[in-house]
């Protein structure tokens, strides 16, 4: 079992100690629930270390550390990452935006933000994440660091744009119509119309 103690000394009249009194606390199952919850924590990292893109951002902005994942998907080595602001993965024309100020002001105030965004990588190539921008607090309720979890949707996004163009320029050259199941008109395009 696990003791937690502590020794009080007793003064005598001269000021000097004359005796101690021991105090014994038995934290034996405080103990193995720290460690219970310590190995836990312990899994549930690895488990999203190994499956999704990891970073933890401070709460101005700058990276703080990225895991193999997130390196791998941005193409930067996490030496290369660490320090830099946030806006560096960031198309430009968002950056300055309100919509990215708003998100780094919802962000600071404790709220998460979740979605897919649009990333751009070291050689400039767009990605696309799917995740949740979390915010951590200090133990006094403040904002201290954000932390980001994510996988890469870039091809099923790709595809998505690719079977809506091709979606487009089947409806300029053909007469479409979209019907539900009740044999109802949803969409009809100008070509079917005419």
């Amino acid at each position: 079992s696990d003791v937690c103690s502590s020794d009080l000394p007793i003064l005598g009249a001269n000021g000097k100690p004359e005796k101690y009194l021991g105090v014994r606390y038995d934290i034996t199952e405080a103990e193995i629930e720290r460690q219970t919850n310590k190995a836990l924590a312990t899994g549930i990292l690895a488990a999203v270390d190994s499956a999704y893109a990891y970073v933890e951002i401070s709460a101005d902005g700058h990276m703080m550390s990225a895991n193999a994942n997130f390196c791998k998907l941005m193409g930067y080595e996490e030496s290369e990452i660490v320090g830099r602001h946030h806006r560096t993965f960031v198309e430009p024309s968002f950056v300055n935006s309100p919509a990215y100020g708003e998100f780094w002001s919802e962000l600071n105030a404790g709220r998460f933000q979740a979605g897919t965004f649009k990333r751009i990588t070291k050689s400039g190539k767009e990605v696309w994440i799917t995740g949740t921008y979390s915010p951590v607090r200090d133990e006094n309720g403040k904002v201290y660091k954000v932390v980001k979890i994510a996988s890469d949707v870039t091809a099923s996004k790709l595809e998505a744009a690719s079977w809506f163009g091709q979606v487009q320029a089947i409806s300029k050259a053909q007469a479409v119509v979209e019907f539900d199941m009740d044999g109802r008109v949803l969409v009809a395009n100008d070509n079917f119309l005419a």
